[in-house]
């Protein structure tokens, strides 16, 4: 309920929120509806593209997303035939027909048929458009490759990328580079997809300074997988608030928001009931170091007891300056808004227990 608190405030101040939505009844969705209007791409069936050419602020950012997405999708490697074919046809310079280029689709044709690629790199472009082809044809990838789909509004109050149903990794897909080569189409599509979403939500939420926007991503895991994903995590803290866009994270574990030094860079650090004693001292410790003692473990234990209503809500909160306290956040008082705040998955709901364990944080 409090990355969705922070949502709904966000709206309501005439903010843009931007969701990933893993869930199966689209959670994230049903809170954006009650308050404002809102852009759902469901990856299962997607009714707007995020083909980066299509969307691309300009020439070079789109191509700069097609490189980093197939890096992903296929191991692209910008230094051999098959990578060099890919840039040389984005390359505005260097490709006579680059005004064709309009979408993926298009780059793809254009990789078949030779066209604007020059005549030393025609067989790494003939392997480059069997790849996309292959990717084209999976359901999953329509949102890429369907040019009847119309590109996502970059202005809408509230858009929800709803994951459900993608193949995800496992931690021990993604534990070694030689695991993540072996990992199977479906899983390289959604590991990608989550990294093409950070991406394009670093666009959305930085395109227009006099708004606020809030990129959440609850279940952080399945995007800090991503080395590229944790690349526009960095830029959301770095960067973000010169262009008033924040990010917020929630996860059971802090090891869950990434490296060493990303976790590091997340000021604003809020920590809910936490039961297991070793996830406790994991979160603690991130909270502030020394902080995973008998004492501190117990007082996040008896936090939001579920009994007694009027204390839910019961956190530990580091701010920027590493002061902390216990502090409550309140739901929102809208009743409309407040019932959709408290709306969770299925699976969650008849594990009422962990719905209150969880570590979360915004930045």
């Amino acid at each position: 309920a409090f990355l969705k608190t922070v949502a709904a405030h966000t709206i309501n101040r005439g903010g843009q929120v931007i969701a990933v939505d893993n869930s199966e009844n689209q959670e994230w969705a049903k809170l954006a509806k009650a308050m404002t209007e809102v852009v759902v791409l469901d990856f299962e069936n997607p009714q707007y593209s995020l083909d980066p050419i299509r969307n691309g602020d300009s020439s070079e950012e789109a191509a700069q997303q097609v490189m980093d997405l197939l890096s992903m999708l296929f191991g692209l490697n910008a230094f051999t035939p098959v990578g060099a074919a890919i840039d040389g046809v984005l390359n505005p310079e260097t490709n006579p027909y680059f005004e064709e280029i309009t979408s993926m689709s298009k780059l793809r044709d254009a990789l078949e048929e030779g066209r604007g690629v020059p005549d030393n790199l025609i067989e790494g472009a003939q392997e480059a458009a069997v790849k996309l082809a292959i990717l084209s044809r999976k359901r999953h990838m329509r949102y890429l490759f369907d040019d009847s789909l119309p590109v996502l509004d970059l202005d809408a109050p509230a858009i929800i990328f709803a994951t459900h149903g993608m193949d995800l990794p496992s931690e021990n897909d993604l534990s070694t580079a030689e695991m993540r080569a072996q990992m199977t189409l479906t899983k390289k599509i959604g590991y990608a997809t989550y990294g093409h979403i950070a991406a394009i939500s670093y666009q959305l939420a930085t395109h227009d300074d006099s708004r606020e926007s809030i990129f959440i991503v609850d279940e952080a895991a399945h995007l800090t997988a991503s080395p590229e994903a944790c690349h526009r995590v960095e830029q959301f803290i770095s960067r973000g608030r010169k262009h008033k866009a924040a990010i917020g994270l929630g996860s059971h574990s802090a090891l869950d928001f990434g490296s060493a030094k990303l976790r590091s860079l997340i000021l604003h650090r809020f920590l809910f009931r936490t039961a297991d004693q070793d996830l406790a001292n994991v979160n603690l410790s991130w909270l502030q170091k020394g902080y995973d003692t008998a004492e501190y473990r117990d007082l996040l234990a008896g936090l939001s007891p579920e009994e007694e209503e009027e204390r839910h809500g019961e956190c530990i909160y580091r701010d920027v300056k590493s002061r902390i306290g216990k502090i409550k956040i309140q739901l929102p008082l809208d009743p409309k808004t407040r019932q959709a705040a408290l709306t969770t998955p299925p699976s969650t709901m008849k594990k009422k227990q962990q719905a209150f364990d969880r570590s979360l944080v915004e930045a």
